[in-house]
């Protein structure tokens, strides 16, 4: 008896628990982007949880239950609440039949969907299911043309349902005044409901930072999105409304439990026959639907236990409350978990005072459904005990003062900076560059930049160090000792045997498959292998152009250059670290070496010289062991966050949400919504939501990756690519003319800006340049007020 009396409260705090943690991890999950995987195992976990129940249910219940299984008897004409009708179709007996066929899981399948069919109430309830879980995965794929907060009003329309329709008797009869009087608690209950959703929809909405993902005003997504989201709130209520029928008239029989199982098997069967049949009919998403990596099973196991929990806790209230109570219950913890998560003081545009003020009416609305819950279910078949009450009182009290608690700032906040962002900014800038620039150039002889080298990358300087000394002072150069960039390039390399540094450029040389260009250096003079594309030609000429003015003094070698734009060589994170350690060990062992020498002579024998003859060692169609085709589809989850570590964010976390702006993303490199570190902002490892914002991440053009470390020379990369980068080529090639006598003063140019050149950071196909960097940007300036 105790137990009983305190479950629907363990319940509630369940509800309340899980509620607050979906939506607390809700834009970070990848489970959300499979709503078929999502749906199919929370509705297996379902019918397996509720199946135990109603097998404990029966053994506890020996033969009352099969007393109880008699349920015309409970609706026949000698019942004192004969009236009572589940449905205006159907006479109780009837219903009562068809929910026993219904439960009964000794008949067939074709039985029971046969009896899904003739019930009407609980075969619309699995075609609502199943038609709700169509509609998010329409939802998902524009998602960015979605509007937030619209769930919202959920509860309002099951209030506004239960204070017009609603026909579940009273405890007891009561007088026509009483009855009367419930109902005008209802309708008052369903009015405040509907001030605190649309308060909380405006908190939401003026709360919100939209990314720059575009929606594009030219087709229909910017309005069936919206069409659709509203289609799914009405779905959601339609299935609730259905749930209740279905499962107040199966509780009158102690089959609730059992109902409940069938109908989630049924579903999940559903669901994954016709997922199956999308998949025969496009082979393509067959790689998407079952090749998932550790994070993504890992995401929809969380999700699945969590949303599985979520929906049983909603079940079983609704069986002992209003169905519009746990509804409400669970919007009023995830307004309140988004509100907590909103730190709008470092950005700009943050949380405006306005909002903080329809805050403030959603709360009070708050405090008044509560009060209104006992009084408008006073009457009804279950009253909200006084545990649940005074546990709901308590919780919200103390989630108020939390709130603002956190938020007081909000109110009084002017001025989080003494000057304009911009100028701070500006001037931490300046003061970083002119400390760069001092430490760039401390030497002030060629000795003490010998010095100055072995002190900070632990190494004596590279032979010839004196002529690149030399040639730096000759020109003025402002840097004279830091050599950071090829430092940490080469570092990992140091930890590899020569022979294999050797092995691995041939291997790239002599596949043409690779698409990477050779330069061979020996006797003071540079070779461009015979291979390379005539496309590419000009990047070879312009490595050529640069070496050659200090190639005097490289030793023999081969080059292995990438002629494509996209890096190429992406090292796990756990073997880069490997790597680096073995590295610093080596140049720890050459720094106490005391006899040092040159350059080895005559060398190039050594090197496999095979892509410098006219016929390649290997067909332009043979592929290589260690690089991959990965060329248009997106690379970020695959390869780029490999060099992250473990617990980083972007291995840990999936940003799916493309409409809305990952605050706490950018917080890292961020001072409100300005940059304020350059460096970290190309960071992938804090910033999962760069998945979608960048060509490179969505659908690199040429794009033949290896997750192994290969000495390749890049012109740029991306954080994280272990390429070893050189100055770009183009600078040193008329790639591009520039006629002065053309160019107009500034003052006489036009006040307009426009993007020259091909957009060729990524290959945009199937309605994915939407998140293109380019795209974006022309897109924002173009709609900027």
């Amino acid at each position: 008896m105790v137990l009983e009396q305190r479950m629907p409260l363990a319940v509630l705090c369940n509800l309340i628990a899980t509620a607050s943690l979906i939506a607390w991890k809700f834009d970070e999950t990848s489970a959300i982007e499979r709503p078929f995987h999502l749906a199919i195992g929370v509705f297996l976990l379902l019918g397996l949880s509720w199946s135990v129940l109603a097998w404990l249910q029966r053994n506890h219940n020996g033969d009352n239950l099969s007393r109880r299984q008699d349920g015309y008897e409970l609706t026949s004409s000698s019942s004192p609440h004969a009236d009572r009708s589940a449905s205006p179709r159907r006479a109780p007996i009837q219903l009562a039949w068809d929910i026993r066929r219904v439960c009964d899981i000794r008949k067939s399948i074709g039985t029971v969907i046969y009896a899904c069919i003739r019930l009407e109430p609980t075969a619309l309830l699995v075609a609502g299911v199943v038609l709700r879980v169509i509609v998010s995965r329409a939802i998902m794929q524009e998602v960015q043309c979605s509007a937030s907060g619209i769930e919202i009003f959920l509860p309002f329309l099951l209030s506004l349902y239960e204070a017009i329709f609603d026909n579940r008797r009273p405890l007891s009869p009561q007088p026509i005044a009483v009855s009367k009087m419930a109902r005008s608690y209802s309708i008052r209950y369903a009015l405040i409901l509907g001030i605190w959703c649309a308060a909380a929809y405006a908190s939401s909405t003026m709360s919100a930072q939209r990314s720059t993902y575009i929606c594009p005003v030219v087709g229909f997504q910017s309005k069936s999105v919206p069409i659709l989201q509203v289609l799914g709130l009405l779905l959601d209520a339609f299935i609730l409304i259905n749930y209740s029928k279905v499962s107040n008239e199966a509780s009158e029989f102690g089959r609730s439990n059992l109902l409940l199982a069938t109908l989630s098997f049924i579903s999940a069967g559903v669901l994954s026959i016709m997922a199956g049949i999308f998949i025969l009919k496009n082979p393509e998403h067959m790689i998407w639907s079952f090749h998932l990596d550790s994070r993504i099973i890992y995401d929809l196991i969380v999700a699945i236990f969590l949303s599985s929990s979520f929906i049983a806790s909603v079940a079983y209230l609704m069986g002992e409350l209003h169905g519009s109570v746990p509804i409400t219950v669970a919007n009023w913890a995830t307004v309140y978990t988004s509100q907590f998560s909103t730190s709008s003081v470092d950005f700009l545009p943050g949380l405006r005072q306005s909002s903080l003020v329809v805050s403030l009416i959603a709360f009070g609305s708050s405090a008044v459904i509560m009060r209104l819950w006992r009084e408008a279910s006073r009457n009804q078949r279950m009253a909200l005990s006084g545990a649940c009450s005074k546990a709901l009182t308590a919780i919200f009290v103390l989630a108020t003062i939390l709130f603002f608690g956190t938020k007081y700032s909000l109110f009084t906040h002017e001025r989080k900076w003494a000057d304009h962002p911009i100028s701070l900014l500006m001037s931490n800038a300046r003061h970083s560059s002119d400390k760069w620039q001092r430490q760039a150039k401390i030497s002030r002889s060629l000795e003490e930049a010998v010095v100055e080298y072995q002190s900070r990358y632990g190494i004596p300087p590279p032979p010839n160090f004196d002529k690149w000394y030399e040639f730096a002072t000759s020109r003025g150069s402002l840097i004279i000792d830091d050599f950071g960039q090829i430092h940490n390039d080469l570092l990992p390399f140091w930890g590899v045997e020569p022979a294999k540094i050797r092995e691995m450029t041939g291997h790239m040389l002599e596949r043409p498959w690779i698409e990477v260009g050779g330069l061979s250096i020996f006797n003071s003079s540079v070779h461009i292998g015979p291979h390379v594309p005539g496309t590419h030609r000009w990047s070879m000429d312009g490595a050529t152009a640069m070496i050659d003015k200090f190639v005097e003094w490289l030793p023999d070698m081969d080059i292995a250059i990438n002629i494509n734009d996209e890096p190429r060589a992406i090292t796990p994170w756990n073997t880069m670290a490997d790597l680096n350690r073995r590295g610093e060990l080596a140049r720890r062992q050459l720094n106490r070496t005391k006899a040092l020498s040159s350059f080895s002579q005559n060398t190039h024998d050594s090197w496999p010289g095979a892509f410098l003859e006219p016929e390649p060692a290997f067909s332009f169609d043979t592929e290589s062991l260690y690089f991959v085709q990965a060329s248009i589809a997106p690379s970020f989850t695959k390869f780029e966050v490999l060099a992250c570590p473990p617990d980083s964010l972007s291995r840990t976390a999936s940003w799916w949400e493309k409409q809305s702006f990952c605050q706490h993303c950018a917080s890292p490199h961020s001072m409100g919504q300005f940059i304020s570190n350059w460096t970290l902002s190309g960071s992938l490892c804090h910033q999962p939501d760069l998945a979608n914002l960048h060509g490179i991440h969505i659908s690199p053009s040429s794009f033949k990756p290896t997750t192994s470390l290969f000495p390749i020379f890049s012109q740029s990369k991306v954080a994280g690519y272990s390429d070893i980068v050189f100055p770009s080529p183009w600078n040193y090639q008329d790639k591009v003319f520039y006629d002065e006598a053309r160019d107009k003063p500034f003052s006489e140019k036009e006040k307009s800006v426009f993007w020259r050149g091909a957009t060729s950071e990524g290959f945009a196909v199937a309605g994915n340049w939407k998140g293109m960097q380019r795209q974006r940007f022309v897109n924002l300036v173009n709609h900027t007020p």
